[in-house]
């Protein structure tokens, strides 16, 4: 990644990062039974993105798929009608600076560690549009694969439910090859009024 950031909100969540802010342990009632220090011990890296090796995808499913973060349209099959994606990363003009708007608002990255190291460092994402009145009767799967040794992926995405739209998500989360990996995911849902999701 770039020193400038891609977006917007990833410097302010940097700064909140290096200046000090707290990893939870089980010290934090939501954390209690969970310990991170395995993770915080650990080195990650991004990995290239290779043909995907030890298992296939259903293709006749609504599906979006991501390698290590980043998205596969080759791997992705077409939405039904109402219901538009596009990729955080090659989002421009208008539709980028809506999505800007709405980034970012439901996930505070200032007060929370794994939020604010999402923030930080994904480089793309979903931003799923329902427009208003869409039912869309098949469920949509949103795919993550993590794939190499020690990837560490940072998945954003941002769904966007216009008024009386009606839609469901499956949000799966696979390993390629079964190496070590540490996902960090943050999902930002806005539910406009008679919507449901």
């Amino acid at each position: 990644m770039t020193s400038r950031p891609f977006f917007p909100i990833q410097g302010d969540a940097r700064a909140a990062i290096h200046n000090g802010l707290d990893f939870p342990t089980t010290r934090d009632e939501k954390w209690k039974y969970t310990r991170v220090s395995s993770i915080l011990a650990k080195t990650f890296k991004r990995n290239d993105i290779a043909p995907l090796a030890h298992f296939s995808l259903v293709k006749n499913e609504c599906q979006l798929v991501f390698i290590n973060g980043s998205y596969q349209p080759d791997l992705s099959s077409a939405l039904p009608s109402g219901c538009a994606m596009e990729s955080m990363a090659e989002m421009k003009g208008e539709t980028r600076d809506y999505m800007l708007t709405k980034l970012g608002r439901l996930a505070n990255f200032k007060d929370q560690a794994f939020l604010g190291l999402n923030t930080s460092y994904f480089h793309d994402g979903a931003f799923l549009k329902v427009e208003k009145n869409a039912i869309i009767d098949q469920p949509i799967n949103i795919i993550n694969i993590s794939q190499g040794q020690d990837q560490v992926s940072n998945v954003r995405n941002l769904i966007c439910i216009e008024p009386n739209a009606q839609v469901q998500f499956v949000h799966r989360f696979e390993g390629d090859s079964n190496h070590e990996a540490f996902t960090n995911s943050v999902m930002e849902i806005c539910v406009d009024e008679n919507a449901q999701c």
